[in-house]
């Protein structure tokens, strides 16, 4: 059985957030053929939304690209969770994880 990118990058976050002691629960939110299957329920209180880029560009730098449809999807678990209670976690390939709250991400995205 072969291993798909997604669920190395993902265990990489999973994994992080239950060896620093941050989870006695985590769940998979999205189920559907369609869904990206990028959000976890953690302790049922919060939210992580997991992306991951795998290559840098010309600048070194890891391209993350938010499409309306993600919007959409963060603005929906911040009605429900809270954006204290709503994180993102992007994957730098296997160089880099950066977890920060939804706050953060909309100073740096035009909602």
């Amino acid at each position: 059985m072969g291993i798909k990118k997604f669920e190395l990058y993902h265990g990489v976050v999973l994994t992080k957030i239950v060896r620093q002691g941050g989870a006695e629960s985590i769940s998979l939110i999205e189920r559907g053929d369609k869904d990206p299957w990028a959000a976890y329920h953690v302790n049922a209180s919060s939210v992580v939304y997991v992306k991951f880029a795998t290559k840098p560009n010309k600048a070194k730098c890891y391209p993350f690209t938010f499409h309306p449809r993600h919007l959409d999807q963060f603005k929906r678990y911040e009605a429900k969770y809270g954006e204290e209670n709503t994180f993102m976690a992007l994957v730098c390939a296997d160089e880099e994880v950066a977890f920060f709250d939804l706050g953060i991400l909309w100073q740096c995205i035009d909602k």
